[in-house]
């Protein structure tokens, strides 16, 4: 099985050069990976946020496994 968490795996990638990401006041956010330039209002779960990605207020972003 395939685990992001896992500590063995090493992650690289290209990251832009963008502000930090920003998670609202109201958002919910569960095991997820949000990077840079992420700006999340709503709920995300499970899911994986690419640069510059916005989420607003009341939107819901998850994976089909957390459905």
């Amino acid at each position: 099985e395939f685990d992001l968490t896992d500590p063995r795996w090493k992650i690289y990638s290209r990251t832009p050069v963008m502000p930090p990401h920003f998670i609202g006041d109201k958002a919910v956010v569960q095991t997820s990976m949000i990077t840079e330039g992420c700006e999340v209002h709503g709920t995300v779960k499970g899911s994986v946020l690419f640069a510059g990605v916005q989420v607003a207020e009341g939107a819901v972003v998850r994976s089909p496994v957390e459905a």
